[in-house]
């Protein structure tokens, strides 16, 4: 994806079903993978369980801690677009964009792009 302009890349950090009261919920999550206590980036993705279509990521949060500087956003209601296209028990692919918001600052996102093959597949 590419964030206020530059392009990054993020890698899985996890995956995971919960069951909830209106059914099975897919969550990732991903960073950058720094080794630098001062540069962290990480995404997590909330949306419904083998849905696939526009606009049904339930919830994408953003984190980045760059040169002492911390960014906690949700994208801002209104400004996420997203169009999950494969959503199984084996992989994941969505593309998405958008602006966030933590209440002090904004981060725009272009051009995301998230293409998972999951190391095991879920049960069907």
């Amino acid at each position: 994806m590419v964030v206020n302009g530059k392009p990054q890349t993020f890698q899985a950090l996890g995956y995971g079903i919960d069951l909830r009261s209106e059914g099975y919920e897919l969550h990732l999550n991903g960073d950058r993978r720094s080794n630098d206590p001062f540069r962290e980036q990480g995404i997590a993705v909330i949306l419904p369980y083998k849905k696939t279509g526009k606009n049904i990521i339930q919830k994408f949060l953003y984190h980045q801690y760059i040169d002492n500087v911390s960014f906690d956003g949700d994208f801002i209601k209104g400004e996420f677009e997203c169009d999950v296209i494969i959503n199984r028990n084996s992989c994941f692919y969505a593309t998405f964009s958008g602006k966030l918001n933590d209440g002090n600052q904004e981060v725009m996102i272009t051009d995301g792009i998230i293409s998972y093959q999951y190391d095991d597949a879920f049960d069907n």
